[in-house]
Parts: structure tokens; sequence; C-alpha cells
């Protein structure tokens, strides 16, 4: 019985389909693993921010006063503060491990010339936040400093709107844009761009 040969066309086509097949495939784990990833990031400033309101309950419903990773490990002068503990360490009783704190996108800070942005210049060329600091996520430390926002309640407009954990550094997410995973002081996760969080951080 004579065995028929694929020919040349019918080889290609083959091939063609299942590289077809194959970039699909790719595309499709790649969205579902960044998607796993952003939901574990979420959850970190989730508990995160459990561990404050935890801290909360314990000292007198006030925000915990702590230093922001800049203040405790930066490098620009005039923004050090040694004798106050970074947010991590403060909280840290209050959280299941130390691994909350570590985003999975965690890729450091890029060293600028210009030094735009603040965090670029406290970390810049840093590869991994986690790694140098023992925390991913930035911490909006003035809101303990004011008691008109620290012991606001769910009742207030601004519960929901005033962001106080969110990732460190932009573009970790989604390469080439300005949004960070946030999380308010009344808990509620959302998406904010550079722009929105300085509006926030005027109020």
């Amino acid at each position: 019985m004579r065995i028929r040969a694929f020919t040349l066309i019918e080889l290609l086509t083959t091939i063609g389909i299942i590289a077809v097949l194959s970039g699909l495939s790719f595309s499709v784990f790649a969205g579902a693993r960044k998607r796993a990833k952003t939901g574990v990031c979420q959850q970190n400033i989730r508990q995160i921010w459990q561990g404050t309101h935890l801290y909360r309950s314990d000292s007198d419903d006030r925000l915990p006063i702590a230093a922001t990773l800049g203040e405790k490990y930066g490098r620009c002068p005039g923004v050090s503060e040694p004798e106050l503990l970074a947010i991590n360490v403060l909280l840290d009783p209050y959280l299941k491990n130390k691994e909350i704190w570590k985003c999975p996108f965690d890729s450091g800070v890029a060293k600028t010339s210009n030094w735009k942005y603040v965090s670029d210049c406290e970390f810049g060329g840093v590869p991994s936040l986690f790694n140098l600091t023992g925390a991913s996520y930035w911490y909006r430390s003035d809101l303990a400093l004011d008691t008109t926002k620290s012991g606001l309640s769910s009742t207030d407009g601004k519960f929901d709107t005033l962001i106080l954990f969110r990732d460190y550094h932009y573009g970790w997410h989604d390469s080439g844009s300005e949004n960070f995973q946030c999380i308010s002081l009344g808990g509620k996760l959302q998406v904010r761009t550079i722009g929105e969080l300085a509006k926030d951080e005027a109020q």
C-alpha cells in the first residue's frame, strides 16, 4: 500500500496554523498571568490596609506616624527621617508575613537624568524596592500628621478618595503608563494616574 506524503504547501500550511495557535495561546496565558499578578498586588494592598486599621484600633483611631520608604532610605538631601520607623516595620506586627509588602510587578525605579519625580531621586537605578527596603508600596505619611484627615469616618466624602497606599512607582503594571494600583483611606481599591494622585495629595 502506497503512503501519500505531505506536499510542501500542506506542510507549510500546517506549520502556519500551529504558529498562529501557539501565538494565541501565548497571548492568553500572558494575559492570565498578568491578571493573576495584579490580583496578588491588590490583595497585598488590601491586607496592608487592614493591618493599618488594626493599628488604628490600638492607637485611638489614628493613623501610624511612620516614615515613607523615601524618607527612610532615600538618597536625596532633605528627605531622610532616621528617627521614624519605616511604615512596613511599624505595621509588621499587624500583618501575616513580610511578603505582603512585595508587589509582583516591582521592577525597581529606573534612574533618570532630570529626576522628574521624587521617587526617581530617592531610588534611581534600584532593580527592586522590596529587596532594598522590604516594601514595594508607598504610604501617605502626611495624613497621619493631619488630624482633620487621619480621623475621618466612613460618612466623610473624602474617605474613599484620599489614597493611603499605592505602588511606589508608576508603570510597573503597564510599561509606559503612569498608572498606580491604590487603596483609599476607606479601603477602596482603584487605579490612579500621576495627575490624579497630585490632585488627591493637594486635598
